[in-house]
């Protein structure tokens, strides 16, 4: 008998639409295995059109690879790559739940958070023509623009074994977005902002609770 994928929790994230009864939230169906949740992940990001730019060009012929080994094989544009998944969800730093998540964190929260994930995986699973795909399954922990551009600015003073850092946001079971963390590019919006004031902002954690969900 083939052994059984573990379950996997996930959170509530999902786009906002706007009708004559106000604002509705659909929710993104993810699965509850384990197996099936990274291969929707993963399969998001080779679809995903990457934010500034993919110079890895494109990605195709995805593939899982067996147990204890990086989570996927991805062909590209400048040849095969391993692809680690990790999900951003810093639950255990507050000792609490998806829909218990706090409403507020500092911006150096949030990429301290941030940073100890990507670190930590690139500590057991970095190397040479790997990639790290970090992903939300919960509103609350969307890596916003800033976040990322300080990220970017720390990573790149003392850079991870990984060759390349995403970040994905799903919008339904079949579309998403995805950035390059590292090496990524400077944002135009940030370049005369100091990391130092950057890491002052405080940031609003999304949450949408308040809205009805979306009738079938």
């Amino acid at each position: 008998m083939a052994e059984r994928s573990p379950k996997k929790p996930s959170g509530q994230t999902g786009p906002i639409s706007l009708g004559g009864n106000g604002p509705r939230r659909h929710l993104v169906k993810f699965p509850t295995d384990k197996a099936k949740l990274e291969l929707m992940i993963a399969e998001l990001f080779v679809n995903s059109r990457v934010l500034p730019n993919n110079d890895l060009r494109y990605f195709s012929n995805l593939k899982p690879n067996p147990e204890n080994d990086l989570d996927f094989t991805v062909d590209t544009g400048l040849g095969k790559k391993l692809l680690e998944l990790a999900e951003f969800a810093p639950l255990d730093k507050f000792k609490t739940s998806y829909d218990r998540a706090p409403p507020y964190l500092t911006m150096s929260q949030f990429c301290d958070f941030y940073l100890e994930l990507i670190n930590k995986k690139s500590n057991h699973q970095g190397g040479r023509d790997r990639l790290l795909l970090t992903y939300k399954t919960h509103s609350a922990f969307f890596v916003s623009l800033p976040v990322i551009e300080v990220v970017r600015r720390q990573l790149s003073l003392s850079q991870p074994k990984f060759e390349r850092v995403y970040f994905l946001s799903p919008h339904d079971e079949t579309d998403a977005s995805t950035w390059e963390v590292f090496p990524g590019r400077p944002h135009a919006m940030f370049e005369k902002i100091s990391t130092e004031d950057m890491l002052k902002m405080q940031i609003e954690v999304m949450n949408f609770d308040d809205i009805p969900l979306a009738t079938e």
